[in-house]
């Protein structure tokens, strides 16, 4: 790695964080702790709406999945999280994301969305319906922590609070570089192609179809990951963790941050996420904020409130630079 400004600032960014742990009191860090796995729900929205321009409603309901597989394999089956972890991401990602992607091409914009609405209601059915194994309505309890790690002096034990912030953040942060890396590629941009102007790029010869089955795999592999974060974290999940209403306001932290960018969905996530669990009246009508929060950024700031600060940020600079210049 180049060692520049840049670098440096991401780095003394990245330990200030993981210090932040270990200062906050108990309440913040659940709330930072809820901010960051769903931070990487919104991410991995953000790839299929944000940068290929697939509007998918029914993220909470993968993320139910992901969050479903762990939690019965390791409450009804023995199995460790670390196995039942990546498991859970394999299982949400192949099958459902294969799915998606198929989806994807058979219908588009409007389309796909209404399709994918349904299928997050249908799975959402399942979960409330399948007794024996998802616990219907009452949901699964119980649900083990990750089992300790031990280190040569020292362990780490995950029934406390500061080593699930730094596991977590370690999984958002691999989340980001992977996203960051994976859009600057090919794969990325052919992406981008395809949320700009599908058919042109089809007529280039692109087989679009491929790529979006591509981009939904990926998607839902991260996506059940963050599931399986929060099944293990809360301890206890139930059906109505993931009705379409969270897949909605996933889509909103993306929106308010900034869709199609990497940083917008996770400031989204921790300014409205954080927002609702720290200010519980607020939480009691968030549907109402989001709607007049959708409303505003529309109107104000379109692109979300990342791009529109960074433009800003830019514009002053290079005005900045022109004054010294002359």
């Amino acid at each position: 790695m180049i060692i520049n400004k840049k670098n440096i600032a991401i780095i003394i960014l990245v330990l200030f964080l993981f210090f932040l742990g270990s200062i906050l009191n108990e309440y913040l860090i659940h709330i930072t702790i809820m901010s960051l796995i769903f931070g990487i729900a919104a991410l991995s929205l953000n790839l299929v709406f944000g940068y290929t321009g697939l509007p998918n409603l029914a993220q909470a309901a993968f993320m139910g999945i992901g969050a479903y597989t762990s939690a019965i394999l390791t409450v009804k089956y023995a199995i460790s999280f670390w196995i039942a972890f990546p498991i859970a991401a394999i299982i949400t990602g192949l099958p459902f994301g294969f799915l998606l992607g198929i989806l994807s091409s058979k219908a588009k914009g409007l389309s796909f969305g209404i399709i994918t609405l349904m299928l997050g209601i249908t799975i959402y059915i399942i979960f409330q319906g399948w007794h024996e194994v998802t616990g219907g309505f009452l949901g699964l309890g119980n649900i083990p922590v990750p089992p300790s790690i031990h280190l040569p002096y020292i362990t780490i034990d995950f029934s406390s609070s500061v080593p699930w912030y730094s596991f977590v953040l370690i999984m958002l942060l691999v989340t980001i570089y992977f996203f960051t890396k994976l859009i600057k590629s090919r794969i990325g941009r052919t992406f981008i192609a395809i949320r700009e102007d599908e058919t042109l790029t089809t007529f280039s010869g692109v087989q679009t179809a491929h790529y979006k089955i591509l981009c939904a795999i990926i998607s839902l592999v991260f996506v059940g990951l963050a599931g399986s974060l929060y099944a293990h974290y809360l301890g206890y999940i139930s059906p109505e963790s993931f009705k379409d209403w969270v897949s909605f306001e996933l889509i909103i932290y993306t929106f308010f941050g900034g869709a199609g960018t990497i940083l917008g969905p996770i400031i989204g996530t921790f300014v409205l996420r954080s927002s609702f669990e720290y200010f519980q009246i607020l939480s009691t009508y968030r549907l109402i904020i989001c709607g007049i929060i959708i409303i505003l950024i529309v109107k104000f700031m379109p692109n979300g409130i990342y791009p529109f600060f960074k433009n800003k940020i830019i514009t002053k600079l290079s005005q900045k630079n022109m004054k010294k210049a002359s």
